[in-house]
């Protein structure tokens, strides 16, 4: 059986799905066109050990490459990186990434990078009581009673909700 080599969007996609975190990492050296160590420090907000590990990784894959002291984007897969911003919500520290029919949500601390996903189904079943209810607030609390879904994942839908509405209303 021949194999075939993996295309690039689909290297992105596994690299974000595997490891959130380098979401923000990915989506700012593309948007600069390319960016040192300090920009990326003072961009983010997060402690140099952690870039130097998000671009060890983008290394090791390819998706980005050192041109003199800056690090950019390879020339592949910057029409999937085009792509993908278009898919992207940004709040501050928080973004906010759709792959698929799942929400990414990376937030962006001094000393750590968290991520959790939230299914664009519940999103949408929110959103949906949401109307329904004349635009009242849904809480976690609400979600689990109404849905029968666990606590932590409907705090999670409710968040995530909140974060795609602000990126709407700016």
């Amino acid at each position: 059986m021949l194999k075939r080599e993996p295309t690039k969007r689909e290297i992105i996609l596994v690299l974000i799905t595997r490891r959130p975190w380098l979401t923000p990492f990915i989506i700012e050296i593309h948007s600069l066109g390319g960016t040192t160590i300090g920009e990326l420090r003072e961009l983010l907000g997060v402690r140099t050990p952690i870039i130097k590990r998000a671009l060890w990784w983008l290394q090791k894959y390819g998706v980005v490459e050192k041109s003199g002291e800056k690090y950019v984007i390879n020339l592949e897969y910057r029409p999937v990186m085009d792509e993908l911003k278009l898919q992207l919500c940004k709040q501050g520290r928080v973004y906010v990434l759709k792959l698929g029919a799942t929400y990414f949500v990376i937030t962006l601390r001094r000393t750590k990078i968290t991520s959790y996903t939230a299914p664009e189904k519940l999103i949408e079943k929110l959103d949906e009581l949401t109307t329904n209810a004349g635009g009242a607030e849904f809480t976690p609390k609400d979600l689990v009673d109404t849905l029968g879904i666990p606590y932590k994942l409907a705090n999670r839908v409710v968040k995530t909700y909140k974060l795609l509405r602000a990126c709407t209303s700016t």
